[in-house]
């Protein structure tokens, strides 16, 4: 079993946390039952943050003892809301380090997880868990943190650099995640999805695609960040080439329906299959269209008929707030709130979905520039956020409404607002 502690000491322990944070960050509102659920959700987010841990981390997983590669691709922004950046690198971090050094049997692949003392030696065996989508979601986190903080060592550090590099590389992880050569990724050893009791033999699935579409789109866009104009326009080119392909092959015309995945020989489905359908339209890989509108249809109607699990629910309203669908959103927005769920996910989604998903506040540090679309339902007439951290910017939000936004920059570089 290979123990990684040794160096990880040395790595991050210029980032241990040894007290419990604080943050500036506060909302308020005409509901209550927001502003409530925002203080809530602040205090649980913190009471998992490690204190004087070899690694610095807040816990992704219900252990509390270790942290998950999904769990923490998925926090990550609500953890930056909260100023856990120091905790983001080094969990983070440790994924792309570890991956980049798996060259021999497991080919890049991140590890599902890791102890806070940096070792994967405990349960070593969901250390090794493989689900598809990993590899670039934890690709399409980190240049997320990018957006938010404008940090360019989450482009330019030479163990992130590499880790982006090995995921497209068809030398590298691309070179045993394709078998059947149509630059779709897939998976024949584990899962193709992050369906994790997936019932399905998929070697493709529809959350590991629309995944692998964002990571290629935002390797374009670090690659173009770099001053490498013709790398850029080589990476979205081969995303608009797999939008294409999805367009085109993973539609149903006897269903009318997209498809959520294949198997080996090619045989697809169109049935209800959780993350490997409800995560399919989380990026803009669908027609952004009727096709896409039927889909949601589709996901609300079997939510509502079928249920589903917490860690499910709390990426349901940012992908319904991606599509306009705002009631829907606040929806499950709502219900995530009223959960009082210890899922660790739960809390920081809940942060990150009332900034960026109810308030519509999306970032470009890097350009020091930030987005606002209001998405208040009615129950909501006005909210303001304080202090969100946009690089090294402090802003005030106020939306009242959907048709009126005030915002102030209290401190840091003047930036550019588009409304």
């Amino acid at each position: 079993m290979k123990k990684l502690l040794p160096i990880l000491i040395l790595l991050f322990a210029g980032s241990m946390a040894f007290s419990q944070p604080t943050t500036n960050l506060q909302v308020t509102s005409s509901s209550s039952f927001v502003v409530d659920k925002f203080n809530w959700g602040i205090n649980k987010a913190f009471s998992y943050v490690k204190i004087g841990t070899p690694v610095a981390g807040y816990a992704a997983a219900m252990d509390t003892v270790t942290f998950c590669a999904r769990d923490v691709a998925h926090m990550a922004e609500g953890a930056h809301l909260l100023g856990l950046d120091a905790e983001n690198w080094s969990m983070l971090y440790l994924f792309a380090y570890g991956a980049n050094r798996r060259v021999a049997q497991d080919y890049y692949w991140p590890r599902w997880h890791y102890h806070f003392n940096g070792s994967d030696s405990a349960d070593y065996g969901s250390c090794q868990w493989r689900c598809l989508p990993t590899t670039f979601d934890v690709m399409q986190s980190s240049y997320r943190q990018y957006l938010w903080t404008g940090n360019n060592d989450w482009i330019n550090d030479t163990e992130f650099e590499t880790y982006y590099s090995n995921t497209h590389d068809y030398t590298k992880f691309m070179q045993h995640q394709d078998v059947n050569s149509n630059g779709v990724a897939d998976e024949t050893v584990q899962l193709a999805t992050y369906w994790e009791q997936s019932p399905d033999n998929f070697i493709e699935a529809g959350d590991a695609i629309t995944y692998q579409y964002m990571a290629l789109v935002d390797y374009s866009k670090i690659l173009e960040a770099k001053g490498d104009m013709s790398g850029a326009a080589t990476f979205a080119q081969k995303a608009a080439d797999l939008k294409t392909h999805f367009q085109t092959v993973w539609y149903s015309n006897e269903d009318n329906m997209y498809i959520r995945g294949f198997d080996a020989v090619g045989n697809s489905k169109t049935d209800w299959g959780r993350e490997s359908t409800f995560l399919m339209p989380y990026s803009e890989i669908s027609d952004q269209g009727p096709r896409t509108e039927k889909y949601l249809d589709f996901i609300t109607k079997n939510i509502y008929n079928f249920g589903i699990n917490i860690e499910a629910i709390t990426y349901l309203a940012e992908i319904f707030y991606l599509h306009g669908r705002t009631s829907t959103g606040w929806y499950f927005l709502k219900n995530l709130m009223a959960s009082g769920s210890g899922y660790p996910e739960v809390s920081y989604l809940i942060i990150n979905n009332t900034i960026q998903g109810l308030m519509g506040i999306r970032p470009d540090a890097p350009n020091d520039k930030f987005y606002t679309l209001p998405k208040l339902s009615s129950e909501i007439p006005w909210i303001q956020a304080d202090h969100v951290p946009i690089g090294a910017n402090d802003l005030t939000i106020k939306h009242e409404g959907t048709t009126k936004t005030t915002a102030t920059n209290n401190s840091g570089v003047a930036m550019t607002w588009e409304a």
